[in-house]
């Protein structure tokens, strides 16, 4: 059984902030609170392309805040069949 989108996103973007992915709430907004900036936001984003293998648009990590936010997006891309 493969992992969860939410287990993959937990975990690329625990591994960019330098933390446990248990220690990640759904909704707390990551940018406020581990002051991620434009940088880190865009390396979980290259992360999670390799992860899943497929391109997301630059346009959709501008609004990303939380992991919730990532797990959203990258369903309804996935789903959408959009690469």
């Amino acid at each position: 059984m493969s992992p969860s989108i939410d287990s993959i996103v937990r975990h690329e973007v625990a591994a960019v902030l330098g933390i446990d992915p248990t220690e990640l709430a759904g909704d707390e907004p990551f940018i406020r609170t581990y002051k991620v900036d434009s940088l880190e936001l865009t390396e979980m984003g290259v992360r999670l392309e390799r992860s899943l293998g497929r391109r997301l648009p630059v346009q959709t990590l501008r609004d990303i805040v939380s992991v919730d936010d990532f797990v959203r997006v990258l369903t309804e891309h996935l789903r959408d069949g959009q690469s």
